[in-house]
C-alpha cells in the first residue's frame, strides 16, 4: 500500500490514497470513511485495540456489526496538497 501522501490542515491527519493490488485503489479519509475501486472491502481490516489491551482484526462486516458504524464512501475525500 503507499504511504500516506494528503494530511488534513484543520487537524494534520493524514488522508490515505493508495493502490492495494493490481487494478484496485482506495481513499481513507481521516474520518475513517474510505472508498474505493469495486470490492475494495476484501482488501481491508480494522485493527482494533480493545479495552482489555488484546489487539483484534475485523472484516469492514464485522466492524461494522461489532461497533455499529457504517462507512460513507460520500465522506471520503483527499483535501489539499501534500506537506513535506
Amino acid at each position: 500500500m503507499a504511504a500516506c501522501d494528503r494530511w488534513l490542515f484543520s487537524t494534520r491527519l493524514p488522508v490515505l490514497f493508495g493502490d492495494v493490488a493490481e487494478d484496485q485503489w482506495v481513499v481513507i479519509g481521516a474520518n475513517g470513511h474510505y472508498r474505493g475501486s469495486e470490492a475494495i472491502d476484501s482488501h481491508l481490516v480494522y485493527t482494533v485495540l480493545l479495552e482489555d489491551g488484546s489487539n483484534r482484526i475485523f472484516t469492514p462486516s464485522d466492524f461494522q456489526d461489532r461497533f455499529h458504524w457504517k462507512n460513507e464512501s460520500d465522506k471520503a475525500f483527499l483535501v489539499g496538497p501534500a506537506v513535506d
